[in-house]
């Protein structure tokens, strides 16, 4: 069995009343209210962190469709340029 520790903590006023609110409906005691609080915490962490690498994945898949979008308009856009009559470069279109 792992070996135990003991852990103090301060709470404000209020937050010790809904402590003590929760655990009188629950009828558990504080300890193991605090354990499972703990529990779902860390659940709650590690959930959020796998999220973060999710949605890095799915922008970072948008940028890349973007990306791709924006060089082809490019392409498209030096294509379609020409020369005036006097042989200057010049665009025939406005960019927004």
């Amino acid at each position: 069995m792992m070996k135990s520790k003991r852990l103090i903590a301060s709470l404000s006023g209020t937050l010790c009343d809904e402590l003590d609110m929760a655990i009188k409906n629950g009828s558990e005691a504080k300890c193991e209210f605090m354990k499972e609080a703990m529990i779902v915490y860390e659940e709650m962490k590690n959930g959020y962190l796998e999220m973060a690498e999710l949605n890095i994945e799915i922008s970072e898949m948008c940028c890349a469709g973007e990306l791709s979008a924006l060089n082809e308009y490019e392409t498209k856009l030096s294509e379609s340029e020409n020369r005036d009559d006097d042989g200057s470069e010049k665009r025939r279109h406005i960019l927004c």
